[in-house]
C-alpha cells in the first residue's frame, strides 16, 4: 500500500499508460500503414490486432494479478519494458518488407499483412493490457473500494489517451521524426518508473536512471540517424532522396536511374518523366472540350500535369492540393520542369481538401481533372460518389467536363473489374453524356449537355492540331489506335452484362469494396473468395445471424450468471469504435476531409469516456447502483445508433454550416464516449458483487471490451458500411446491443422473481 506522500507517482503511471498507449497506436499505425496497401482492410487489421493483444494481455495475463505481491516492482518491470519494445516494434516495422521479401511498390496480401501486424504488435500490446489490471491492483489510500479503484484507472487512462491523441495529432507528427516520438514515450514510462523506484522500490533505481539517460541520449541524437537507416531496407533498390510526415501521412520521394517517384503513405502517386500517363489525364478530357478557358485540377499538379494542360491556353487553372508537403517537397527534390508551371500566372494553388472545395466554391469551370487514385478507400471513395459527382456537375460550365480515370484490363475485363468498371458507369449516370475511352487505363469522361463527348479519334485528332499543341505520345498516330471500335464495343459489351453492379453512394459507399475485391484477385491465396463471400452479405442474413446468436447467448446465460454484464461490455466496446467510424466518415462526406476537425472529434469521443466515467464513480460513492441502472445505459447504447443516423441525414439535408463542424459533431462523438464511460465502471461493481478478485475483475471485463472493439474494428468500415451501408450498419449495432439489453431485463426478472419466491407475502 503506498502512503500519502508517495501515490502520485502512481497517478502519473496511470495517465501515462493511457498515453502511451494512444500515441504508440497512432505511431504504429502510421508505419504500418506505410508498409501495406493503405485501404480500409489493412487498416482495420492493423487496429484488429492491436485491440486483440491489448485484450490478450488483460484477459489471459490480467486475471493472474491478484496473486502477485511485489505489484510495484511488477510495474516498474513493465515500464521498462515498454521502453525497449516500443522503439524495436517500429523498427520491425521498417525492415518488415525485407523480412518478407517484397519489393517496394509491390502490392502485400491480406495474410502477410495480417501476421506482420499481428507478430510485431504482440509484445507491446500485451504489455499495454496487462498494466490495466494491474494498476487496478495498486490502490493509492487505505481504505479503497475495488469498484473506485478499477474506475479511477480507467479515468486516469482515458485522460491520458486523450492527451496524447491530441499531443501527437497537432504538434508531435508535425515537428518530430516518428523515433523521436517513441524515444519521447519511452523517456516518460522510464521517468514514471524512476519515480516509482525512488518512492518504493529503490534497487530499480540505477538500471532505470541509467536506461532513462540512454533513451534521452536516443530522442535527441540518433533517434533521426536510426530512421533513416532503417528506411533503407523500405526502400530496396531505389534511392530515398527524401521523407517526411505532415498530419495527413508520410511523404517520400525515391530516385531510380532518372526516375523520381512520389509516395504518400507507401502508394505511388505519381512518377517524373512519366509523360505518357500525364499526357493522357490532362489531354483527352481537354480535347473533348471545343475551347476549354478554365480548369480545376484536383491533385497531381507537380506531376506533369500542369505543364500539359497550360499548352491549351487555359486562361486558369485552380489547382488542389490537399497536403502541403507534396508540393514543398515536390520543388526541391523534382526536375525543375515539372515544377516550374506552378510560377504561371494562370495557376493558382490550394490548399485543403478537394471535395470541401468543389463543395463551397463559387466558381465555375470549364473541364474538372480528379487527378487522384482508384477509390481504394473510404477517403478516395468520396470522389466518385453519385452526390460528389452532382456537386462537382453543379460548378461546371454548360457543357463542361468531368473526367478521372482507374487502372484496367487492355484485353481482359474479369468479371471483379467489369463489376468495378460498371459501377463507376452507374453512378455517372446522372451526367447527359458518359463515355469511357478503354485501355490499360480507363478514362472516364462525362458532360452536362447531350452530345457534347465523342469517341471520333479524328475530332480530337484535329483539334490537336488546330490548338497547336506539342505531345510526344498523344498524336494523330496514337488516338486512333486508342479509340478503336472494337474495344470500345467490349468494354461497353463488358459493363452492361455487369447488371448487379450498385451506385456508389456517399451513405452506401460500395465502390471502395469493389476496388477491394479486385485488390484481392492479385494474389493466388484465398482472399477473393473471403472477399466474394462476404459480398453475398445483405441485412436479412445478418438479421437472422443476431438472432441465432441471441439464442446461444441467452442458453449460456442460464449457467453463466455475469453473461449479460459481460456481453454487455463487448458489444458496446464494438458499437463504440463503429460510433467513432461512422461519425469521421460522415464527418468527411458531408464537409470534406479536414485533418484538424477530425483531431478534435477524437479528442473529444476519449474526453467522453473521462467525463463519463467520472460521473458514475463519484454517482456510485452515493447511490448504491443496480443493475436496473446498468439497463439504462444499455438502453442508451442502443439507441444511439440511430440517433447518430438521424443526425447525419438532418445535416446532410441542412448543408454545412460553421456550428454543425465546430458543435455537433464533437459532441456526437463526445456523448458516445460519456455512455462508454458510465458503463465500464458499473459493470466491474456488478461484475465484483459475484467475483471478489480485483485484479481478475479488471482483467476480464476491460479485455472483453477490448474484444468487443476488435471485431467492430475489423469489420464495420472493411465490410459492413460499404456492403450494407451507413443506415444498416446503424440498425446492426442497435440489434447487437439490443440482444444485451434483451438478457439483462431478463436477468432482473430472474431475480424478481426469485426473491418474490424466497419472500412471499
Amino acid at each position: 500500500m503506498l502512503t500519502m506522500s508517495r501515490y502520485n507517482p502512481i497517478r502519473l503511471a496511470w495517465l501515462t499508460m493511457g498515453f502511451t498507449a494512444m500515441v504508440g497506436q497512432i505511431v504504429l499505425m502510421r508505419e504500418l500503414i506505410v508498409v501495406f496497401y493503405g485501404n480500409e482492410v489493412s487498416i482495420g487489421t492493423i487496429l484488429a490486432s492491436w485491440l486483440f493483444w491489448v485484450a490478450v494481455g488483460s484477459f489471459g495475463l490480467g486475471r493472474l494479478v491478484d496473486r502477485v505481491k511485489k505489484r510495484v516492482s511488477l510495474l516498474i518491470l513493465c515500464e521498462i519494458a515498454i521502453s525497449i519494445i516500443l522503439p524495436l516494434c517500429v523498427s520491425g516495422v521498417r525492415v518488415s518488407r525485407f523480412l518478407l521479401n517484397v519489393e517496394f511498390g509491390e502490392i502485400i496480401g491480406f495474410f502477410p499483412m495480417f501476421y506482420t501486424s499481428f507478430i510485431i504488435l504482440a509484445p507491446l500490446c500485451i504489455i499495454c493490457g496487462f498494466l490495466f489490471a494491474l494498476n487496478c491492483r495498486i490502490p493509492l489510500l487505505e481504505p479503497t473500494k475495488p469498484v473506485t479503484q478499477i474506475g479511477r484507472v480507467y479515468i486516469f487512462e482515458s485522460l491520458g489517451a486523450a492527451i496524447g491523441g491530441a499531443l501527437t495529432s497537432y504538434f508531435l507528427i508535425k515537428y518530430v521524426s516518428p523515433f523521436q516520438i517513441v524515444g519521447i514515450v519511452s523517456g516518460l514510462n522510464l521517468f514514471v518508473a524512476t519515480l516509482l523506484a525512488l518512492t518504493t522500490a529503490r534497487t530499480w533505481t540505477y538500471l532505470t536512471v541509467s536506461l532513462l539517460g540512454v533513451s534521452i541520449y536516443f530522442t535527441i541524437s540518433g533517434g533521426e540517424k536510426l530512421g533513416v537507416y532503417l528506411n533503407n531496407f523500405r526502400w530496396g533498390d531505389y534511392e530515398l532522396l527524401h521523407t517526411k510526415d505532415s498530419v495527413y501521412g508520410n511523404i517520400a520521394i525515391t530516385k531510380k536511374n532518372e526516375q523520381r517517384n512520389v509516395y504518400a503513405n507507401g502508394l505511388l502517386l505519381f512518377s517524373t518523366p512519366d509523360t505518357f500517363t500525364v499526357e493522357e489525364s490532362s489531354h483527352f478530357p481537354l480535347l473533348e472540350h471545343p475551347s476549354p478557358r478554365s480548369v480545376l485540377l484536383i491533385g497531381g499538379g507537380v506531376g506533369g500535369a500542369i505543364g500539359e494542360i497550360l499548352k491549351h491556353k487555359v486562361e486558369r487553372i485552380d489547382y488542389v492540393e490537399l497536403d502541403p508537403l507534396i508540393i514543398e517537397t515536390s520543388l526541391k527534390f523534382l526536375q525543375s520542369e515539372f515544377t516550374a508551371p506552378l510560377d504561371s500566372p494562370q495557376v493558382k494553388v490550394i490548399y485543403t481538401d478537394g471535395r470541401f472545395f468543389v463543395k463551397n466554391t463559387n466558381s465555375k469551370y470549364d473541364c474538372i481533372i480528379i487527378n487522384l487514385p482508384s477509390p481504394s478507400t473510404a477517403q478516395l471513395n468520396r470522389f466518385y460518389t453519385e452526390e460528389f459527382f452532382k456537386e462537382a456537375k453543379e460548378i461546371l460550365n454548360p457543357g463542361g467536363i468531368l473526367s478521372f480515370s482507374v487502372t484496367s484490363a487492355e484485353n481482359y475485363i474479369s468479371r471483379e473489374l467489369g463489376q468495378f468498371l460498371s459501377s463507376l458507369h452507374k453512378t455517372l449516370a446522372i451526367f447527359d453524356n458518359v463515355v469511357i475511352i478503354p485501355g490499360d487505363v480507363n478514362i472516364f469522361l462525362a458532360s452536362n449537355k447531350k452530345g457534347m463527348l465523342s469517341l471520333d479519334p479524328w475530332v480530337l485528332v484535329h483539334r490537336l492540331k488546330e490548338r497547336g499543341v506539342e505531345t510526344k505520345y498523344i498524336r494523330e498516330y496514337y488516338l486512333p489506335y486508342r479509340m478503336t471500335e472494337e474495344r470500345i464495343a467490349y468494354l461497353q459489351q463488358r459493363i452492361a452484362e455487369e447488371k448487379g453492379a450498385r451506385i456508389n453512394r456517399d451513405f452506401y459507399p460500395i465502390s471502395y469494396y469493389y476496388d477491394m475485391i479486385l485488390w484481392s484477385t492479385h494474389f493466388q491465396t484465398k482472399e477473393r473468395q473471403i472477399f466474394t463471400y462476404f459480398f453475398n452479405l445483405n441485412f436479412r442474413l445478418v438479421l437472422l445471424t443476431l438472432v441465432g446468436f441471441g439464442i446461444v447467448m441467452f442458453c449460456l446465460s442460464l449457467k453463466f450468471k455475469n453473461l449479460p454484464i459481460l456481453l454487455a461490455v463487448g458489444t458496446t466496446g464494438s458499437a463504440e469504435i463503429v460510433f467513432e467510424v461512422l461519425t469521421m466518415l460522415a464527418f468527411q462526406i458531408l464537409y470534406g476531409y479536414i485533418y484538424y476537425k477530425l483531431g478534435v472529434i477524437l479528442t473529444a469521443f476519449m474526453l467522453g469516456l473521462t467525463f463519463g466515467a467520472i460521473f458514475i464513480v463519484n454517482r456510485m460513492k452515493r447511490v448504491d447502483l443496480k443493475l436496473t441502472d446498468f439497463a439504462k445505459i444499455q438502453l442508451a447504447v442502443c439507441v444511439y445508433p440511430l440517433i447518430l443516423f438521424s443526425v447525419f441525414t438532418l445535416l446532410y439535408h441542412t448543408g454545412p454550416s460553421k456550428f454543425s463542424v465546430e458543435i455537433i459533431f464533437p459532441l456526437l462523438t463526445f456523448i458516445a464516449g460519456f455512455v462508454g464511460g458510465m458503463q465500464f465502471p458499473l459493470a466491474n461493481k456488478l461484475y465484483l458483487q459475484r467475483v471478489k478478485k480485483v485484479g481478475h475483475t479488471a482483467g476480464i471485463t476491460y479485455g472483453i471490451d477490448l474484444f468487443g472493439s476488435c471485431v467492430g474494428a475489423l469489420f464495420a468500415a472493411a465490410i459492413l458500411i460499404p456492403i450494407l451501408g451507413i443506415p444498416d450498419t446503424c440498425f446492426i449495432v442497435a440489434m447487437l446491443n439490443g440482444i444485451s439489453l434483451a438478457l439483462i431485463i431478463l436477468t432482473i426478472y430472474r431475480k424478481s422473481q426469485y426473491n418474490q419466491n424466497q419472500n412471499p407475502k
